[in-house]
């Protein structure tokens, strides 16, 4: 619910840098020799995008950051990819508009070399990290039952009351059409006044009482639990972070906002 709400809470901050990128991705090397099927974010510096190949001839590339502003600019394409040697690949398409991209991606060390020509022959070459696109998961455990937690975590005006991750911001609007295929809107705001931003996307998969699926209209995926546990219930969210903000401060904004709804269950719900 809260988890596509930071990056414009702080939109000035700058992404983390590609610190043990190297160790994560040669432990992903070992362990398969396919890149099928995965997403990596891929960091130029000043643009950043997010590669999710689908299968072994279907890529498709969401560019997050451009110019160092953010961008939502999402295309999928039949692309070739090549292994080398184990974790080396050679990867190529050619976009809508007529521009041929060529990349070497080095998933061992992390690295990537991007060159691609426009349609009218321009000639581009930037080199940057390559890394795992990992989701973040965030849970509290509340003493109530998942059908009690799941009521009031669908309410529009509990929402209003919990859905708070800083104090000095607010949910101020709320619409949610809870079906699969429905829609969901929240308005986001400073409690001054003095800023504030729309969240909203669509429900792809409603279990009652168990599981919530939603995509944001920037792509981004996520998936709220309500589990049964000793005592109460599990309530967990694990959402695909924005390729800007820095990871603790996403996975901070979201663990708040499960804090207050069990605060809000245990005292006032």
């Amino acid at each position: 619910m809260g988890a596509g709400f930071i990056g414009r809470k702080h939109p000035l901050l700058l992404s983390l840098p590609a610190t043990g990128i190297t160790a994560g991705l040669s432990m992903f090397t070992k362990k398969m020799m396919t890149i099928a099927g995965n997403k990596f974010i891929a960091n130029f510096g000043t643009a950043k995008a997010i590669l999710h190949f689908e299968n072994n001839s279907q890529l498709t590339f969401t560019i997050t950051e451009k110019d160092a502003a953010p961008a939502n600019i999402t295309e999928t394409v039949q692309a070739t990819a090549k292994e080398i040697r184990p974790g080396l690949f050679l990867v190529y398409w050619q976009e809508k508009s007529g521009t041929r991209v060529t990349q070497v991606h080095d998933y061992e060390k992390g690295l990537l070399y991007s060159n691609w020509v426009t349609a009218t022959g321009g000639f581009t070459h930037l080199q940057g990290t390559i890394a795992p696109y990992t989701p973040i998961t965030v849970q509290t455990t509340i003493k109530d039952s998942p059908a009690a937690c799941w009521k009031t975590w669908t309410d529009p005006v509990a929402i209003l009351r919990f859905n708070n991750p800083f104090d000095d911001w607010h949910t101020a609007r709320v619409n949610i059409d809870l079906r699969e295929g429905g829609n969901f809107y929240y308005r986001m705001e400073a409690r001054d006044g003095h800023t504030g931003f729309d969240f909203d996307g669509r429900y792809d998969k409603i279990i009652a009482n168990q599981l919530i699926e939603y995509t944001g209209t920037d792509g981004r995926k996520t998936i709220t639990q309500f589990i049964p546990a000793a005592g109460g219930t599990l309530v967990t969210e694990t959402f695909e972070p924005d390729t800007i903000t820095p990871l603790d401060l996403q996975k901070t904004f979201c663990q708040n906002i499960l804090e207050n709804f069990k605060n809000y269950m245990e005292t006032a719900g």
